[in-house]
């Protein structure tokens, strides 16, 4: 499995490499910052895992056993997709790192400082708005590219935007649950756990190499459902690893998502066993300037002694029980794509970082 994805991020940079050298002129002509950006994005993705790209070449393998150019293509696609996501989502959140490094955002506007320019704080956001922008439209450009049966290309067309939509519409919810007074019901948790994560890192990717690799509407309805549940179980463990990982490791400081005010099961679940004391406790937490290592102490002992953990953990069983059913119900005759997708759902539950 990590020789697959080890080998697919391999050529999905190198696509990428090229591309944005070709593009880089032509995005230079329009003023100087065109060669930032085709620098800036190249490097952005470099740092990333390239899961999703990956997955798009799965998908492909998965109904017509080989992978081939126009799958590492979709992989770029998606990588395009997820810098233009991850860019924007620093922004609204305000976290000023990404993969250990600084966000982009945040490279703008060290930039400015050095330029002197005012208000480079504000002005560095709005670049860095531009940037993902920038990303989603050189992703349909590659997109467009794709040799592909024009009715394939259509459905790939449609499927990319209606995702891309859906991903919106979750980080909305995300960004409103975040202040509101009265925490979301778990059920509207998972809903967003779906939409904001699960569709568009494995659904989509999935789904869109399968449709390469002539995958009919069934087994795309398969991936459709184990993409959203390897999401679910990748987001809970990825608020697991916000309070109990270390920085080095998960590349931001732990404990931002409570600051940030994000609604997480391990959240919803505990204020709901708390005493009217504690539970203020933890309240006051959401949104704060800022979280302390004490802070943090005391959050990861409630969740321990009132059972979230321990719940938490059975409803992610329960998820990857379903992934399995899923996986067995795809009508693949190759079995080697298929032991990678088993393998990667094996990691995705037991991952640590």
């Amino acid at each position: 499995m990590k020789e697959f994805f080890a080998l697919r991020k391999k050529a999905i940079y190198n696509f990428l490499k090229d591309f944005l050298n070709r593009r880089a002129p032509e995005l230079a002509a329009v003023n100087p910052m065109g060669t930032s950006v085709a620098d800036r994005l190249l490097g952005y993705s470099r740092e990333g895992k390239m899961i999703r790209g990956g997955l798009a070449a799965l998908g492909q393998g998965l109904f017509s056993g080989n992978v081939d150019r126009e799958a590492d293509k979709l992989g770029s696609v998606m990588e395009l997709f997820q810098s233009a996501l991850l860019i924007h989502d620093d922004i609204m959140d305000r976290d000023p790192l990404r993969r250990g490094n600084p966000a982009m955002h945040v490279q703008f506007t060290e930039d400015l400082k050095n330029d002197r320019a005012f208000d480079p704080e504000r002005t560095g956001e709005s670049l860095g708005i531009c940037v993902g922008d920038i990303a989603f439209f050189l992703g349909y450009e590659i997109l467009s590219s794709i040799q592909a049966h024009y009715t394939v290309l259509g459905k790939l067309m449609t499927l990319c935007s209606r995702e891309m939509a859906g991903v919106g519409l979750g980080q909305m919810q995300d960004i409103r649950a975040g202040v509101l007074p009265e925490p979301p019901a778990e059920d509207e948790v998972i809903s967003l756990y779906v939409h904001k994560t699960g569709r568009y890192t494995f659904s989509l990717p999935l789904m869109a190499g399968a449709l390469l690799g002539g995958a009919d509407d069934r087994s795309l309805g398969i991936l459709s459902r184990l993409g959203e549940h390897l999401g679910v179980i990748f987001q809970i463990r990825d608020d697991e690893l916000g309070l109990f990982g270390n920085q080095q490791e998960i590349g931001k400081p732990v404990g931002t998502d409570l600051n940030e005010g994000k609604q997480t099961i391990f959240y919803v679940k505990l204020l709901n066993r708390l005493s009217e004391a504690e539970r203020n406790q933890v309240v006051r937490l959401v949104g704060a300037p800022k979280v302390s290592p004490g802070d943090i102490t005391f959050v990861r002992k409630k969740l321990e002694q009132t059972g979230v953990l321990e719940e938490v953990e059975t409803l992610l069983q329960a998820y990857q029980s379903r992934i399995l059913s899923e996986i067995d119900r795809l009508p693949s005759d190759y079995p080697d794509f298929l032991s990678i997708l088993t393998s990667f759902a094996e990691y995705n539950f037991s991952r640590k970082v």
